[in-house]
């Protein structure tokens, strides 16, 4: 089910999300537009790097941020434009499918 961000004290909208082996926990993510967001990026995979990329040229975003086995990155962001986009790993190991293509995918519903 999807998880709405919440907003704060200060109307920043935060959110906690597990990266792990092929997944994002939770994958489905609702925020408001026209206001602050940060996201927590927590990687609990042992070995591999993950990322969290959303690059949909309609939603007016451009956002990246690698985060490295067993670590924790912050990402924030402003969302200005309503509407349904796709975010994704996009690490990869050599000669290995992508985590993209091996499903690790997630929806950020802006409303």
């Amino acid at each position: 089910p999807p998880v709405m961000a919440e907003a704060g004290a200060d109307g920043i909208q935060r959110l906690s999300i597990t990266l792990d082996s092929y997944s994002f926990i939770p994958s489905s993510i609702i925020v408001q537009a026209g206001k602050p967001v940060e996201f927590t990026l927590k990687n609990v995979a042992v070995l591999a790097p993950h990322s969290f990329k959303l690059d949909t040229l309609d939603s007016g975003l451009d956002l990246y941020r690698k985060v490295d086995a067993g670590k924790t990155a912050t990402l924030s962001f402003t969302p200005t434009r309503p509407g349904v986009y796709e975010f994704y790993c996009d690490q990869k190991l050599a000669l290995f499918p992508s985590h993209r293509k091996k499903g690790m995918v997630g929806k950020l519903e802006v409303r």
